[in-house]
């Protein structure tokens, strides 16, 4: 008996049991702390804008974005890209994949990534994609948006619809000389190839080239714009007359119900 106590007496035979409790206590802290950190980092990360939080996952620091002719017609297209990053994270070479005089080669050159040190050069494929133009009251400017894998959105933010002049930012009220009823505005879509009809900012003007039709009868009604605005607009205000749609519509019932049988 006095030998089993003086061994449970001895601190020696508890050292071993007591290192590992503290082993382990040790290893639970450091999960619990992983587990913390990992936490904020989401955390962190998703309270970033979107465009700086896909950046991150790439590892890419900054773009350029590329000089855009804003006044002429509406394109879309799709560049891809061989760029090799050097260690400090600039951009060396680069190997279109598209063949495209238009390839936005210049801007690529300007990104930067996130720098890795050592002498080892990385490759990546870069993909920039030109999408349709949105309608914008605004100067003319372009638009971005970057989505990972390192694919960057972009497009031109101009006038789409060719407007009316605005007096005290209304559109003036005008009348047709014919029905004499206030006329309405419309908007049109432009027919390309033609021009002169109609003009977005005029009253009286002349009808389509339609045979035989009585344009003085209904002088105030547009299927659809030729000309009258720039290469960039895709709709026209148009100032339109309802009795002269409803004359020109009866018009042409008439004229085709006495047309022979063929």
């Amino acid at each position: 008996m006095r030998v089993a106590l003086s061994k449970l007496a001895d601190p020696s035979s508890l050292s071993a049991p007591v290192s590992l409790s503290l082993f382990m206590r040790l290893r639970i802290m450091r999960k619990v702390t992983l587990v913390i950190l990992f936490s904020l980092s989401l955390s962190i990360a998703a309270q970033l804008p979107d465009d700086q939080r896909e950046r991150a996952r790439d590892g890419l620091r900054t773009y350029a974005l590329p000089e855009l002719d804003l006044t002429t017609y509406q394109r879309t297209g799709r560049w891809e890209a061989e760029v090799e990053v050097k260690p400090d994270g600039s951009v060396g070479a680069i190997h279109p994949l598209t063949e495209d005089d238009s390839f936005p080669e210049m801007s690529i050159a300007k990104w930067t990534f996130l720098p890795l040190g050592g002498t080892k050069l990385r490759w990546r494929t870069v993909t920039v994609v030109l999408e349709k133009d949105a309608d914008s009251l605004e100067q003319p400017s372009v638009g971005a948006r970057y989505e990972s894998p390192l694919t960057l959105h972009i497009w031109r933010r101009v006038a789409l619809v060719a407007r009316l002049p605005r007096v005290d930012g209304r559109i003036p009220e005008k009348r047709c000389a014919v029905h004499d009823e206030a006329l309405q505005v419309e908007l049109l879509p432009v027919a390309r190839g033609c021009l002169g009809y109609p003009p977005p900012d005029t009253d009286g003007v002349t009808g389509p080239p339609e045979e035989a039709e009585p344009r003085e009868l209904f002088p105030n009604v547009f299927d659809v714009a030729f000309g009258g605005a720039s290469p960039r607009a895709t709709k026209v205000e148009c100032y339109v007359c309802a009795s002269c749609r409803r004359a020109r519509d009866a018009w042409r019932v008439a004229h085709q119900a006495r047309q022979p049988a063929q």
